[in-house]
């Protein structure tokens, strides 16, 4: 795909509108295609990763963003990658902790070695049990119509 140039048009919650300008450019060349990648660099350096969900009039893409939205603004320059996100695959991404754009989130990125999950599951479960995972605030209380009164 040429590098056509695409800016931020509208940002609500999650879902950024993307407006893309060619005069004489033919729309079919002019627009990403659907469940494209296109990015986004923000003002810090980090790259926001967004995917293309719908075509909105001739020049327009409504997509949306695989992480916060944050800081984004109208006018910020998005680039079209051409392709699809893409996840690694095969023996070298076993054990690791990955976001939904294929990139290691983990701190070494070090991969979890089998014998370290029965310590990790017992972790988890020692949480659990103390209550760590799960606050009173978050469990389903049940009321009468009396109590409410």
């Amino acid at each position: 795909m040429s590098q056509i140039i695409g800016h931020i048009s509208q940002v609500i919650g999650p879902v950024v509108d993307v407006y893309f300008e060619g005069k004489g450019i033919d729309t079919d060349l002019l627009l990403p295609s659907i469940h494209d990648a296109l990015t986004i660099k923000r003002n810090d350096g980090r790259i926001l990763v967004v995917e293309v969900q719908q075509h909105i009039g001739e020049d327009t893409v409504r997509t949306v963003a695989m992480d916060s939205t944050d800081g984004l603004q109208r006018g910020m320059e998005v680039i079209p990658t051409g392709h699809p996100i893409t996840m690694p695959v095969g023996n070298q991404i076993k054990g690791r902790l990955m976001n939904v754009v294929g990139a290691v989130e983990s701190v070494l990125g070090a991969p979890i070695e089998e014998e370290d999950i029965p310590k990790l599951i017992g972790f988890l479960k020692k949480q659990e049990a103390n209550g760590k995972f799960f606050s009173k605030a978050m469990q389903k209380e049940t009321h009468t119509d009396m109590e409410e009164v």
